[in-house]
């Protein structure tokens, strides 16, 4: 990939009837602040290299960002204040994990089992907790004291603060890019535009990356919507796209090109700006910013007993790495399932997540995803089961088990298969039950022609949506119990 400098169109245009939701510019700091920008724009991340069409950090290394490996990756983003460690998985070597720095998360199936994790979790921690701050009805966060975050306390503490009606994690953020986890395989490069598809009956959310709402022009079918954050995507003023923006517009146009007739609404996730990193890593967000969008967009009630709106295929074309039931996201998981209940009850409409299976390239559990993986989240069940009841089962366990059961059947875990082969990049598995072809997807993107080709599991889990949509299969999407298995 060439390292050339092309500059960022300002007049393009996005594929038609997709819904833009993006009003709200603050970029949130990890304690819930703004985190202003300071230094030079790769701050402690290393220093920009340019490729074509967009930039990268280069995480300290003096080389390409694409051959950085992971134990990099994570040593810069420790020197940048966030959790960042590895987890061994049996038999699967090391994969890494992020998470925002000294915060803990909390869902509950109603606000008064919100208050009692909060409850236990001020029990157990003492001293350890800090401030409180609400992410919707369902969900809060909690700040810790520096330091009280380890990969031992993802191990042997978490298990410890489960309970019945909640469940409490680490606030995870989720680092997917397009490609191989933190380092993508390719960057978007300048195409031409590509054929739209037939068909199209219901309605898709997309969760994602925000868009930068004047590089697509209002034009008649695009709304902006009154939630969900907007972007700047170059921030450095270089002329090009800093790391992976645009890859929500890119997802979303997907799903809108292979099924026009669907309505879909691109909501833009809240990233996050990393202390003394002037641009905002698109990607970095985290479980409690998804929650709090999909509560938004949703419009879940105060009280978290009804939704407003429903709609019937949610893309999440996100997510991020865990093994041996650590970092497989617990309260993500159970706001999923309730989530999907209460719309059920109230708009009569059941979600079904169309989720990406991740870009290890093997047989990494990818989440939220990898909660269709009944052993990877029976683990996560016996730990608890261990720490709370000496190995036997416990309500607390099963109630894990349950919530499993349901997404087991609601989410759809895409893989990355070209013309039958599984892609170099993409995961796999006995839980992945569906596949499409991911690598050099073409889709809307700010370049000189408005298009460009990208390859990833974001981009597979964006046609399957549009199967799902009611769009017309373009020939590459395929689904089965274990389709996607290694």
């Amino acid at each position: 990939m060439a390292f050339v400098k092309r500059h960022l169109g300002l007049s393009l245009a996005i594929a038609g009837a997709v819904t833009v939701s993006a009003v709200v510019s603050v970029t949130p700091g990890p304690d819930g602040g703004s985190a202003g920008a300071a230094g030079p724009p790769c701050g402690p991340l290393g220093e920009l290299v340019e490729y074509d069409l967009n930039d990268r950090c280069d995480f300290g290394t003096g080389g390409d960002p694409l051959d950085v490996d992971d134990g990099a990756v994570v040593g810069a983003l420790r020197k940048a204040s966030v959790f960042a460690t590895t987890v061994r998985c049996r038999g699967r070597g090391r994969v890494a994990v992020v998470a925002a720095p000294d915060q803990l998360l909390i869902a509950g199936s109603n606000p008064d089992r919100v208050t009692a994790g909060l409850v236990l979790v001020r029990q157990r921690l003492d001293s350890a907790v800090g401030r409180v701050l609400p992410v919707n009805a369902l969900a809060t966060r909690v700040l810790l004291r520096s330091g009280t975050l380890t990969r031992a306390f993802m191990r042997d503490v978490v298990p410890t603060l489960q309970g019945r009606g909640f469940s409490v994690d680490l606030n995870y953020l989720e680092p997917a890019q397009p490609n191989n986890l933190f380092r993508p395989d390719d960057n978007p490069v300048e195409t031409v535009a590509a054929a739209p598809g037939e068909g199209g009956q219901v309605s898709v959310l997309v969760l994602d990356s925000p868009a930068q709402a004047d590089l697509y022009p209002k034009e008649p079918d695009v709304v902006l919507g009154p939630y969900g954050p907007a972007a700047t995507y170059d921030v450095d003023g270089n002329g090009l796209v800093d790391e992976d923006h645009g890859h929500g517009v890119f997802v979303a146009s997907l799903v809108k090109r292979l099924a026009p007739e669907a309505s879909v609404a691109l909501t833009g996730v809240n990233g996050r700006r990393i202390r003394g990193l002037a641009r905002w890593s698109p990607m970095l967000f985290s479980d409690a910013d998804l929650i709090g969008v999909m509560g938004d967009a949703f419009g879940l009630s105060p009280g978290g007993t009804a939704v407003r709106r429903g709609f019937h295929v949610v893309n999440m074309s996100l997510g991020g790495a865990g093994c041996v039931g650590i970092a497989a996201r617990l309260p993500l998981g159970r706001f999923m399932r309730d989530l999907s209940e209460i719309a059920t009850t109230t708009v009569d409409i059941t979600p079904r997540y169309v989720a990406a299976a991740g870009n290890s390239g093997g047989a990494v559990h990818h989440y939220p995803a990898a909660w269709r993986s009944k052993a990877t989240i029976e683990n996560a069940a016996d730990l608890v089961d261990q720490a709370l009841g000496g190995g036997a089962p416990t309500p607390e366990g099963n109630e894990i088990r349950q919530i499993q059961a349901v997404l087991q059947v609601r989410i759809i875990a895409v893989g990355s298969w070209t013309r039958g082969v599984r892609d170099d990049f993409s995961n796999c598995g006995n839980w992945v039950n569906a596949i499409a072809d991911g690598a050099d997807a073409v889709s809307r993107y700010p370049s000189a022609s408005s298009w460009a080709s990208w390859s990833g599991t974001s981009f597979a889990t964006a046609r399957v949506s549009a199967v799902v949509a009611g769009g017309a299969n373009p020939g590459d999407v395929a689904t089965g119990a274990a389709i996607g298995a290694c």
